[in-house]
């Protein structure tokens, strides 16, 4: 097999792959994206069942193209920042036939003196029916100094489609730890649990593929 091509339903790193990648699988697809490779395209041939995982800790341009009709892609982000970092991102996605299910769901993490900038659009082309983007998007403050920029963006060129997005910011809630508490657990073991819990949920594919490189995110999450 080509190091730019996928050709078999499997499940993947994308670190494995040297340069753009080509999805050609009429089947279910799992890819794990730890942002450390230099793919900057994914263009995804047939009618494929693609879901992509990443965990994301650097800066980087990233876009995604449905080429295909009766595509369904579900897109789960971790986004996590630590430790006075600047990080600038972009992440498109292209819907250019129809029947197209996009579904893309974000987790940031941020923490300490982080700041985040990330601008994240779907476009759905011209002449196109019956596709849907969604962009949802969750942020956790896990401190009081850290700062972030999200610029969502929809460009629809086409009338019957559904295309939207939502963001919800949020910290660990206080009267959840304080109900763990009271059943001796620490503050920082409360807050923890809570915090996997979530990442559990949109983890919960990878976590069922691959329990070693779920078990090793989540060390590093908690570190």
């Amino acid at each position: 097999m080509s190091n730019n091509l996928i050709n078999k339903w499997w499940f993947y790193n994308l670190s494995d792959f040297s340069w753009d990648l080509v999805i050609e699988v009429s089947d279910k697809v799992v890819i794990f994206d730890d942002w450390r490779n230099e793919i900057e395209k994914i263009e995804i041939l047939w009618k494929t069942d693609l879901k992509i995982f990443g965990f994301i800790q650097k800066s980087r341009n990233l876009e995604i193209i449905s080429i295909w009709e009766k595509t369904n892609s579900l897109i789960n982000y971790i986004f996590l920042w630590k430790n006075e970092e600047k990080i600038i991102s972009n992440i498109n996605w292209k819907i250019k036939k129809s029947w197209n299910i996009l579904e893309i769901n974000i987790l940031w993490l941020l923490d300490d003196n982080s700041t985040l900038s990330l601008d994240s659009w779907i476009n759905i082309e011209k002449n196109i029916s019956k596709s849907t983007g969604i962009t949802n998007s969750e942020i956790i403050f896990l401190s009081n100094k850290a700062k972030f920029t999200w610029i969502p963006g929809l460009k629809v060129s086409s009338n019957d489609v559904k295309a939207n997005h939502s963001l919800k910011i949020d910290k660990i809630n206080d009267e959840s730890i304080f109900y763990l508490q009271a059943r001796w657990l620490d503050k920082e073991n409360s807050r923890n649990m809570l915090l996997k819990a979530k990442i559990d949920e949109l983890y919960k594919i990878l976590r069922l593929c691959n329990q070693n490189l779920y078990e090793e995110i989540i060390n590093k999450i908690f570190l």
